[in-house]
């Protein structure tokens, strides 16, 4: 079984994000913009956008996270999603998931503007550009993909011999060893399939960074439709 190193491929699609703004900057265009609602104090949502944040500086996009309180109501969160499709100087945003349970997730999403969406079929998007960049041919391959957020899930009673697995789970676990105070999982039971499978895009270092790095070409998309 090959592994898929997530992060090689991630920066390799972030350096050609980055010659194209700076392309951009150097014809005296302002900088990309992309906004981040932030609700809540979800660990797991913690990790994500600082990674995002941190990514999107490297790039040259100005990346911005709007934190706000756990208490915010569906009709506040829906209310500054619709400032943000206004906003010009606005060239995408996402609201970050899991949002808390007592607001209405569904009518939120249903408020973005498709045009200023920047999860829009992120995940398909970031799976096609992983297996694209790695050169990886899925030709008479079953494909597997699972997010359940179960560790060890996945077994290679679950896959064909030969499969192309795409792990995507996530679960934080405590871990008193670790700086952070835990590690990070996915789905995967990786000595189980280890002889079946041929590739495996782990957790972490998998699809994850290529999400992250999807997320900013996206968003560059929607920026350089705006130089048109």
């Amino acid at each position: 079984m090959q592994i898929i190193d997530g992060k090689r491929w991630a920066d390799a699609l972030l350096s050609q994000i980055t010659s194209r703004i700076a392309h951009h900057l150097s014809d005296g265009h302002r900088a990309p913009v992309l906004r981040i609602i932030v609700v809540g104090e979800d660990a797991g949502s913690k990790v994500y956008v600082a990674n995002k944040l941190r990514a999107a500086q490297q790039t040259g996009i100005q990346a911005q996270a709007i934190r706000l309180p756990d208490t915010t109501t569906t009709a506040d969160l829906s209310s500054l999603v619709e400032q943000l499709n206004n906003d010009s100087q606005t060239d995408g945003f996402i609201v970050q998931l899991p949002l808390p349970a007592h607001i209405d997730t569904n009518t939120v999403l249903a408020v973005i503007s498709p045009e200023k969406d920047m999860d829009r079929n992120i995940e398909s998007n970031a799976v096609h550009n992983l297996l694209r960049l790695a050169q990886i041919d899925t030709n008479g391959r079953q494909l597997v993909v699972t997010e359940n957020n179960r560790p060890n899930s996945l077994t290679a009673n679950d896959i064909e011999e030969g499969s192309i697995v795409i792990d995507m789970g996530f679960t934080c676990i405590d871990d008193p060893h670790s700086k952070k105070g835990y590690h990070i999982v996915g789905d995967v039971d990786r000595e189980s399939i280890a002889h079946k499978a041929a590739y495996l895009a782990p957790v972490p270092g998998g699809v994850g960074p290529m999400i992250i790095a999807t997320l900013l070409e996206h968003t560059l998309h929607a920026y350089e439709h705006t130089l048109r």
